[in-house]
């Protein structure tokens, strides 16, 4: 012991040297670590997806991030076409894109039906989605690859929300309802 401590006393200096070296390789790593954070909290983050709601499937499309996007363009592979063959990807803002898409933006569009691809022994199709973009602020360019497998929502069990257009029917039916009553009552 007494001699691990006189080497420390004569080779103070060294060790000190050694000891700053290492606050300063730590202290760059958390600072590399904290600017990779930053960059990544102030970006825009472009998202595409698929979801089915009521065996109807959309196009999701958000910005994630923080910051507006600019130049969105997407590609697919292969191109994103409907049962019918009708080919999407050449048609409106997936073939032209968005200028400008601000951060929490949610876009939706109608993609197709569930009825004809979840039948039995139909190979379904998967695509490569490839979503282009720039920072507003910065001009920097992100890109990111996305894959919608439909394969994978083979099995998924449904649930039918009501919505306005369903109330407004039963509206429509208790009025009816009435009205018989209301003519009913009158007759007696």
């Amino acid at each position: 012991m007494n001699c691990i401590i006189l080497w420390i006393n004569s080779n103070s200096a060294l060790v000190i040297a050694c000891s700053t070296v290492a606050y300063v390789v730590f202290t760059y790593l958390m600072f590399r670590e904290m600017y990779k954070t930053r960059q990544a909290e102030t970006r825009p983050y472009i998202v595409i997806d698929l979801e089915i709601n009521d065996h109807l499937m959309d196009i999701v499309i958000q910005n994630i991030g923080k910051i507006a996007a600019k130049d969105v363009r997407f590609s697919f592979d292969p191109s994103l076409k409907k049962n019918n063959g009708e080919d999407l990807s050449k048609k409106g803002f997936l073939l032209n894109g968005f200028s400008f898409f601000p951060p929490k933006k949610h876009f939706s569009c109608f993609f197709d039906t569930t009825f004809p691809y979840f039948k039995e022994d139909k190979q379904l199709p998967s695509y490569k989605i490839t979503v282009s973009y720039k920072n507003y602020l910065t001009n920097r360019e992100y890109t990111e690859d996305y894959i919608i497998d439909l394969s994978s929502y083979i099995g998924r069990e449904y649930i039918k929300f009501k919505n306005i257009d369903d109330v407004a029917n039963i509206l429509e039916k208790i009025e009816k309802d009435i009205n018989q009553i209301s003519r009913k009552l009158e007759q007696k």
